[in-house]
């Protein structure tokens, strides 16, 4: 019985290996799908056809973006490889739930700020929220 779990071909590294792989090709597949719908998008006019015609909320907020993306979530990516299964899937939900936070709130305040009911867009404040909720939630997977 043991020795059907022990064998190389159903190795832990082997499939850790094996959910690297599938992950990397899921992540291809979901930037070249964004990709194209972007070129779409351009393609139909609804996009501006240069950077200068963006509004200053929505150019602060790609730029903030792509640089939190750049900076911070890329690293902790990258950092995840000398961990065990429970800190690996903690840092994972972890990094989601503080990219989900800066996905949705980052719009939302450009919406709200261009509609008057809020102030202007404050970068640091929702990159603030997304590192927070990325901490709340690895202690709370990480310790619980």
């Amino acid at each position: 019985m043991t020795e059907l779990a022990m064998r190389e071909a159903n190795s832990g590294i082997v499939r850790l290996k094996q959910r690297r792989q599938r992950r990397m090709l899921i992540a291809a597949i979901g930037l070249a799908i964004l990709v194209v719908d972007a070129l779409f998008m351009w393609r139909q006019g609804i996009f501006p056809g240069a950077l200068s015609d963006l509004p200053p909320d929505l150019a602060s907020g790609l730029a903030t973006g792509i640089l939190v993306g750049c900076l911070i979530f890329i690293p902790l990516a990258r950092r995840m490889k000398d961990c065990d299964e429970h800190e690996m899937r903690a840092r994972r939900l972890a990094s989601q739930a503080g990219f989900f936070v800066f996905l949705i709130g980052l719009p939302v305040w450009s919406l709200f700020a261009i509609g008057g009911v809020l102030p202007p867009l404050n970068g640091v404040a929702v990159y603030a929220s997304a590192v927070v909720a990325y901490l709340a939630v690895f202690v709370w997977h990480k310790f619980r």
